[in-house]
């Protein structure tokens, strides 16, 4: 007779722990790639911020030589700057 029920908990126990398994290896993956995501981010968000801050010290003669510069001179900069301090909080 215990051989009988235990039997019947086999395929049970085998579900759950593969559930567990599965879910253990998904959380294990989201806890090592979300921080580095995250720096990730933050690195780009401060490499754009200074990269809008040169092109804003940048005098308009020299911008203008730059293939897309009379683009870039039509851009309000301190708007740009300001969404991208948003971000970073």
């Amino acid at each position: 007779m215990k051989h009988k029920f235990l039997r019947k908990l086999r395929r049970p126990i085998a579900f759950l722990l593969s559930v567990v398994s599965i879910l253990g290896v998904v959380v294990g993956v989201v806890w090592l790639v979300v921080p580095e995501l995250i720096e990730a981010v933050k690195i780009i968000v401060q490499a754009v911020v200074g990269f809008i801050n040169k092109i804003k010290e940048m005098p308009e003669s020299e911008l203008a030589q730059f293939p897309l510069g009379n683009l870039l001179l039509e851009i309000d900069w301190d708007q740009v700057v300001t969404l991208a301090s948003f971000s970073r909080m």
